[in-house]
């Protein structure tokens, strides 16, 4: 099994207005003003939840971020 916290960290990176600040946590980052969708700031605070058994399976978080169908943004590889 593969442990999804990393993943979690990077969108709250994403979320972030600032740089990632040493005395925020990553759940600091994916608060109420995320730039985030909700569901997805939702998912990445279970992703980075202290307790591992706490934390969805890489297989869960795939099937959730598949099932919320966000907009594509139009980007291209190599533009």
């Amino acid at each position: 099994e593969h442990d999804v916290y990393a993943l979690g960290v990077t969108l709250a990176c994403l979320a972030a207005r600032v740089m990632f600040p040493a005395a925020q946590g990553a759940a600091d980052l994916l608060g109420e003003d995320s730039k985030l969708p909700p569901a997805v700031a939702a998912l990445a605070r279970s992703m980075t939840q202290p307790d591992i058994a706490q934390r969805p399976t890489a297989e869960e978080v795939a099937r959730q971020l598949h099932s919320l169908q966000l907009p594509h943004s139009g980007c291209t590889r190599g533009e």
